[in-house]
């Protein structure tokens, strides 16, 4: 057992040795009070853990009352006075080393707060400005504006797939709410779109030297701000001079390094008639304190955007601005234009081209990206519909014919050829080096199929300039790099009514679809790196290192 009454015992043993004192009035938890020393400030804390397994990090709080140095809002610390010393997710707790990691993790939270107590962390609160809000209001963003300027807003009432019930705030333009609306199928509360105003703050110091935190009213919301950011303050009270800053309620929006928050008054209904006079609107919530029944709320908004939803997770540029061209919508393409949209495909300037002739069918179904829904829909119909569905700001067209010739893809920016049909991508590679040959201009074509029965997935790219489609067979027709060690596990395609089936399973289309995306990224960053790329999923495949695919000599393609 990791927690036993003796693990707990040594550590309630050094805990005790180090000044701490159990808190046996608490219950749900163990529970130590005791002190920290930064430096020339002793910090008194409580800390707090269920248990010594580590499956969540031990609480630490400071105490009440608090000494004077420790009264102002610090870094790392919220508005309960819970500690953010470590972020779990990048250190390893050891649980077969109890009291060690105790140890270690109150030498960490010291570090912490003597950072805070110098200044030296007043940065970081930039970067997790919404864990001090203190929010009691929700919503999301759907675009990033200027700031001063103003921008609209509503309130929306939807089901979740599962059936919950929300209600959060939506900021946006006109068209971007109605389009959020109807994507969550939900019902707007206010009858027309208010306007908020929209203020971008670059500093990263946001907490005050002194007074109370969060701000409680308007009044200490401007002083805060005025504190932090001049600039920004001179953009709210210029918004509040205006017929937009002057209506009740007044939502003002922050976008801060650490994400958005927001602010919303609220006027009784006894000082209405101010918002007819935005001077005198001003004045009153300038100096209000909230004594005359002004409502007050504070609110987290997420970023909602088409491009924070599509770059987030990526360490370079997305995919956002690039005309894309998908042909076949099987087991592999797919997957493949998922990802490629929640890359960024189909958003701005850009668009993603879905090309397949083809229906749905039973047998498709067990390893697709489309479910049975969409049974006897034509395939790059059905994609188009079914991604536009998950994301709806996307670009997205379905061309529910063959793919015919690349001289029509003269705007496009990349192709890929996820047929796995070897007749074709023999034309389309054909087609491509007659352009190169040509000296006209002709997109990259990534080539992506799974090989072997299933065991390995293979990428190629071309774009001129290494070994064609072509170039993967030597001068006989024989496959340059075998994928599998021995011929004799290869399993004969099995043949109904003319369509050849080889049974595998969905596993291998969804690492195959991910490997074509590592590609496509690679070129977008402008290193294309490895031309022809190989991933075995079982044992029987042969192993190939990813490498810059040579031309073949004499090859009938490219070298005649």
């Amino acid at each position: 057992m990791l927690t036993s009454d003796l693990v707990v015992h040594d550590v309630h043993r050094w805990l005790l040795s180090q000044g701490f004192v159990h808190v046996t009035e608490e219950t749900r938890c163990y529970a130590y009070d005791g002190s920290i020393q930064c430096n020339h400030v002793e910090v008194p804390i409580r800390l707090s853990f269920l248990d010594l397994v580590f499956q969540e990090l031990p609480d630490i709080h400071l105490r009440e009352p608090r000494p004077e140095k420790l009264c102002h809002p610090l870094p790392h610390v919220d508005h309960q006075g819970k500690l953010c010393y470590l972020d779990m997710e990048s250190y390893r707790l050891d649980p077969y080393q109890p009291t060690k990691t105790i140890v270690t993790l109150l030498e960490q939270a010291r570090r912490v707060l003597i950072g805070s107590l110098s200044g030296a962390n007043s940065d970081d609160v930039g970067y997790e400005f919404r864990l001090y809000w203190d929010a009691s209001d929700c919503g999301v963003v759907l675009s990033n504006h200027q700031s001063g300027h103003s921008i609209k807003y509503n309130r929306l009432e939807y089901q979740s797939p599962t059936g919950t019930t929300h209600k959060q705030l939506v900021v946006g333009t006109d068209e971007e709410i109605e389009a959020y609306r109807k994507w969550r199928n939900g019902k707007l509360m206010v009858l027309e779109n208010r306007s908020a105003l929209w203020i971008n703050i670059n500093t990263t110091a946001l907490l005050p030297e002194k007074g109370p935190w969060p701000p409680q009213n308007f009044r200490a919301f401007h002083e805060w701000l005025k504190s932090v950011s001049p600039a920004a303050d001179q953009s709210l009270q210029k918004g509040l001079g205006t017929k937009v800053g002057a209506q009740s309620p007044l939502l003002v929006v922050l976008n801060t390094r650490g994400g958005f928050v927001s602010i919303e008054a609220v006027l009784p209904e006894s000082l209405s008639t101010l918002t007819r006079h935005p001077s005198r609107f001003r004045k009153q919530l300038l100096m209000d304190k909230g004594r005359f029944g002004t409502k007050f709320i504070r609110g987290f908004l997420d970023d909602f955007s088409p491009k924070f939803l599509t770059t987030r997770n990526l360490p370079g540029s997305g995919l956002s601005g690039k005309r894309i061209v998908v042909v076949g919508l099987g087991t592999i393409g797919g997957y493949l234009s998922r990802l490629l949209v929640q890359s960024g495909a189909g958003q701005g300037s850009g668009q993603l081209i879905l090309y397949d002739e083809q229906i749905l069918s039973t047998g498709n179904i067990g390893r697709h990206y489309l479910d049975g829904s969409y049974l006897y829909e034509n395939k790059a119909e059905a994609c188009r519909h079914k991604l536009s569905e998950e994301y709806p700001t996307a670009q997205i067209l379905a061309r529910k014919k063959h793919f015919e010739h690349i001289n029509d893809m003269r705007q496009v920016d990349f192709i890929i050829d996820a047929t796995g049909r070897e007749p074709f991508s023999l034309s389309l590679n054909s087609q491509a080096i007659q352009r190169h040959h040509a000296n006209l201009p002709c997109p990259p074509i990534l080539y992506i199929w799974i090989d072997g029965n299933g065991y390995c997935g293979r990428t190629l790219y071309y774009d001129g300039s290494g070994g064609c489609y072509r170039c993967l067979q030597d001068l006989s027709g024989k496959d340059r790099f075998e994928p599998l060690k021995s011929m004799k596990d290869l399993v004969p395609m099995s043949n109904q009514c003319s369509e050849s089936y080889i049974p595998y399973p969905p596993s291998a289309s969804v690492q195959t679809a991910g490997m074509g995306l590592e590609a496509v990224l690679d070129w977008v960053n402008g290193s294309p790196g490895a031309f022809f790329r190989s991933r075995r999923f079982h044992k029987k495949a042969r192993k190939h290192k990813d490498h810059r695919l040579t031309p073949q000599e004499g090859c009938p393609a490219c070298q005649s």
